[in-house]
């Protein structure tokens, strides 16, 4: 690194908790951040619905794409859970065997993150 940078990397004040938990919850995009309230809910259900509705079928040729804002509905619901992929394609009427490649294309869109077991 060079010491220019080094020297204003010294300068960064470190951020307060409270701080960090108004950063976590205000997200990273700017469009989000400058909105409040129904425009802020807004903003995210339309990335959300383009994401899965046009990414998620461009991506892949899965067979019950039509099902992933279910599915991401229902994992989003069982967030710090044990992920039970037989009760999620019980829900969705997705055969259990193809659960993996929808769990895989919403790690590939960034939309969820997996934690090995």
């Amino acid at each position: 690194m060079s010491e220019k940078l080094l020297s204003k990397l010294s300068k960064v004040k470190p951020y307060t908790r409270a701080e960090y938990a108004r950063l976590i919850e205000n997200g990273g995009y700017p469009d989000a951040q400058s909105r409040r309230g129904r425009r802020r809910e807004a903003f995210f259900k339309n990335y959300l619905s383009r994401v899965l509705d046009h990414d998620a079928s461009e991506l892949s040729g899965l067979a019950h794409i039509s099902r992933m804002q279910m599915i991401f509905a229902l994992l989003a619901g069982t967030t710090s859970k044990i992920y039970v992929k037989a009760n999620v394609s019980r829900a969705v009427g997705i055969p259990e065997s193809s659960m993996n490649g929808y769990i895989h294309l919403l790690d590939d869109l960034c939309l969820i993150h997996t934690l090995p077991a």
